[in-house]
């Protein structure tokens, strides 16, 4: 019963969407909070690129990469720490995914010909950690990939990127967005079928100590009914031998008073 684009339980498992992504976020917490500073750590460690490849324009380029994304990169860092952001991860993370690939994006605006013609290849970067490291949910990795792929094709018009280089970077870009929305897709369908055989694990482990716990209810009712038996077995058979001693006693007298009677005559 999941929807076969988002991934949502529906139908009589609807009820299970809110336990699930409560369970993911514990489940990958600790993953996000590293995945995220590493790649805040390599989104920085790329100006050396800038250097080498524009040394003209790498103060416009270390000003995109070191005042806008990276400090957007670690917020989502500082985020994890606080509870009541907790709910607001998923596109928070999908946000900054977005705001990373811009930053390239303006990086090729910026970039002199022809370096701006191959500066999308950390587009691809950028979408590798969107669908697979940061642990993004389908839909909003996919939502931020596209937002890539769009904002690229708007750059590469501005940029007037010759048709052919424009048509090969398109090819390896959506491709690899498409790939990527495979993997997540797969990734996140695994999941929440591994969820959801633990809730059939637990509903059966929930019956069997229902079960448990009425058989016990059982024969702590039936022992407490054979105790019962028991004692009133007890008390008849005593009452039984006092029966059998006080008839004993009587015949006893009966034969005694005889006796003493035939001696009398």
């Amino acid at each position: 019963h999941l929807h076969r684009f988002t991934l949502r339980f529906s139908g009589p498992m609807a009820g299970l969407e809110a336990p699930y992504r409560s369970h993911y976020l514990v489940q990958t917490l600790s993953q996000i909070r590293i995945s995220v500073v590493l790649g805040a750590l390599l989104y920085g460690i790329f100006g050396v690129l800038d250097a080498l490849v524009m040394p003209e324009h790498r103060h416009m380029a270390w000003m995109i990469r070191y005042a806008f994304v990276c400090p957007c990169i670690l917020a989502v860092a500082g985020a994890t720490f606080v509870p009541r952001f907790h709910g607001w991860l998923q596109p928070m993370m999908s946000l900054t995914i977005a705001v990373g690939g811009l930053g390239i994006v303006l990086m090729t605006i910026i970039a002199p010909e022809p370096v701006n013609y191959y500066y999308y290849a950390g587009l691809i970067l950028v979408l590798m950690f969107g669908y697979s490291f940061v642990y993004l949910r389908f839909l909003w990795a996919s939502l931020s990939g596209w937002i890539i792929v769009i904002l690229y094709n708007i750059a590469a018009l501005l940029t007037l990127t010759p048709r052919l280089e424009l048509i090969s970077n398109n090819f390896f870009l959506i491709s690899a967005n498409i790939a990527g929305m495979l993997i997540c897709y797969t990734i996140e369908f695994m999941g929440r079928r591994n969820f959801f055989l633990m809730h059939l694990v637990a509903q059966e482990q929930r019956k069997i100590r229902q079960a448990n716990d009425q058989l016990e209810a059982r024969v702590a009712e039936r022992t407490a009914a054979l105790e019962k038996m028991n004692r009133q077995l007890s008390l008849e058979m005593a009452e039984r031998e006092r029966a059998e001693s006080e008839r004993r006693r009587l015949e006893a007298e009966l034969k005694q008073a005889e006796k003493l009677e035939t001696i009398g005559r």
